[in-house]
């Protein structure tokens, strides 16, 4: 809950609170179908290959889609997954050994900035 509280505002958890149970969960499933596509591409996959790029876009869409279009939520969900991803004991959590290679397709796509 500390990097959830760090991470988003008050006003922005509320608004992802009213986020659908059925869009949630396509969501879920979304970032599920996801995992198991990057987990086929092996280790150390080329970020800049064109499925790697096709993965990247599928990232995007299912970020802005939990956001509800809300950039403030967008860039709040990429900073929470950055910490995560840099905290051992949290980058163990579902796909996050995924996050680092997401993260660099879609700043080499310009679809995130770098932090």
């Amino acid at each position: 809950m500390a990097l959830v509280e760090k991470n988003y505002t008050a006003e922005q958890r509320q608004k992802m609170q009213q986020l659908p149970r059925q869009e949630e969960l396509r969501i879920n499933a979304g970032w599920d179908s996801l995992f198991e596509d990057i987990a086929k591409l092996g280790p150390d996959p080329d970020t800049r290959s064109a499925k790697a790029q096709e993965l990247g876009k599928r990232a995007h869409a299912l970020l802005k889609d939990f956001s509800q279009g809300d950039a403030g939520i967008f860039t709040s969900a990429v900073a929470m997954n950055r910490d995560i991803a840099r905290d051992p004991d949290l980058a163990r959590l579902r796909g996050q050994e995924y996050w680092p290679f997401i993260d660099k397709v879609l700043t080499d796509l310009k679809l995130i900035d770098r932090a």
